[in-house]
Protein backbone atom coordinates (compact mmCIF):
# COMPACT_ATOMS: atom_id res chain seq x y z
CA UNK A 1 0.00 0.00 0.00
CA UNK A 2 0.93 3.51 -0.35
CA UNK A 3 0.89 4.93 2.91
CA UNK A 4 4.36 5.87 3.43
CA UNK A 5 4.47 7.06 -0.25
CA UNK A 6 1.37 9.60 0.55
CA UNK A 7 3.48 10.37 4.05
CA UNK A 8 6.40 11.17 2.05
CA UNK A 9 4.51 13.16 0.11
CA UNK A 10 2.93 15.19 2.15
CA UNK A 11 6.06 16.00 3.89
CA UNK A 12 7.41 17.37 0.48
CA UNK A 13 4.73 19.26 -0.29
CA UNK A 14 5.01 21.11 3.33
CA UNK A 15 8.21 22.43 2.35
CA UNK A 16 8.08 22.91 -1.45
CA UNK A 17 5.50 25.02 -2.83
CA UNK A 18 5.17 23.16 -6.23
CA UNK A 19 4.76 19.67 -5.11
CA UNK A 20 1.08 20.95 -4.19
CA UNK A 21 0.34 22.05 -7.90
CA UNK A 22 1.35 19.40 -9.55
CA UNK A 23 -0.85 15.89 -10.98
CA UNK A 24 -0.42 13.11 -8.56
CA UNK A 25 -1.48 9.42 -9.36
CA UNK A 26 -1.06 6.87 -6.97
CA UNK A 27 0.24 3.08 -8.67
CA UNK A 28 -0.60 0.38 -6.01
CA UNK A 29 1.57 -1.60 -7.95
CA UNK A 30 4.85 0.30 -7.38
CA UNK A 31 4.76 -1.50 -3.82
CA UNK A 32 4.28 -4.53 -4.97
CA UNK A 33 6.81 -5.17 -7.92
CA UNK A 34 9.44 -3.82 -6.03
CA UNK A 35 9.51 -6.65 -4.18
CA UNK A 36 10.03 -8.67 -7.41
CA UNK A 37 13.67 -9.13 -9.00
CA UNK A 38 14.40 -7.48 -11.90
CA UNK A 39 10.28 -6.34 -12.76
CA UNK A 40 10.69 -2.73 -11.40
CA UNK A 41 12.37 -0.99 -14.31
CA UNK A 42 10.32 -2.21 -16.96
CA UNK A 43 6.67 -1.96 -14.79
CA UNK A 44 8.20 1.88 -14.12
CA UNK A 45 8.26 2.25 -18.19
CA UNK A 46 5.16 1.17 -18.98
CA UNK A 47 3.44 3.00 -16.01
CA UNK A 48 5.25 6.55 -16.78
CA UNK A 49 4.05 5.68 -20.61
CA UNK A 50 0.83 5.29 -19.91
CA UNK A 51 0.16 8.08 -17.46
CA UNK A 52 2.25 10.77 -19.06
CA UNK A 53 0.99 12.98 -22.17
CA UNK A 54 4.01 14.15 -24.77
CA UNK A 55 3.67 17.92 -23.45
CA UNK A 56 4.76 16.54 -19.80
CA UNK A 57 8.49 17.41 -19.47
CA UNK A 58 9.13 16.12 -15.89
CA UNK A 59 8.14 12.81 -14.21
CA UNK A 60 8.99 12.17 -10.45
CA UNK A 61 8.26 8.16 -9.20
CA UNK A 62 7.83 7.23 -5.67
CA UNK A 63 8.33 4.08 -3.84
CA UNK A 64 10.55 2.42 -1.56
CA UNK A 65 13.36 -0.15 -2.08
CA UNK A 66 14.54 -2.73 -2.86
CA UNK A 67 13.03 -2.60 -7.06
CA UNK A 68 13.68 0.98 -6.96
CA UNK A 69 17.71 0.93 -6.65
CA UNK A 70 17.82 -1.88 -9.58
CA UNK A 71 15.50 0.13 -11.37
CA UNK A 72 17.65 2.92 -10.86
CA UNK A 73 20.73 0.80 -11.88
CA UNK A 74 19.50 -0.33 -14.84
CA UNK A 75 18.22 2.90 -16.63
CA UNK A 76 21.22 5.02 -16.15
CA UNK A 77 23.95 2.07 -16.97
CA UNK A 78 25.52 2.39 -14.03
CA UNK A 79 25.20 0.71 -10.33
CA UNK A 80 23.03 2.88 -7.62
CA UNK A 81 22.90 2.39 -4.12
CA UNK A 82 19.48 3.86 -2.82
CA UNK A 83 19.77 4.36 1.12
CA UNK A 84 16.39 5.54 3.23
CA UNK A 85 15.53 9.01 1.97
CA UNK A 86 17.99 8.82 -1.61
CA UNK A 87 16.59 9.42 -4.86
CA UNK A 88 17.85 8.76 -8.23
CA UNK A 89 17.48 12.08 -10.69
CA UNK A 90 17.32 10.74 -14.29
CA UNK A 91 17.44 12.50 -16.98
CA UNK A 92 16.80 12.02 -20.97
CA UNK A 93 15.58 13.21 -24.65
CA UNK A 94 12.94 12.66 -26.26
CA UNK A 95 9.91 13.07 -28.48
CA UNK A 96 7.75 10.92 -26.17
CA UNK A 97 7.86 8.87 -23.00
CA UNK A 98 7.59 5.64 -25.28
CA UNK A 99 11.10 6.29 -26.78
Amino acid sequence: DANRTRETLQIMQAHVKEFSEVEVHFIPSFYSIAAMDGQTAQHLQQTVCLYSRDDVLTVMCMGHNRGWEEAASMFSGVPVELKTSNAAVLEACGKSWEE
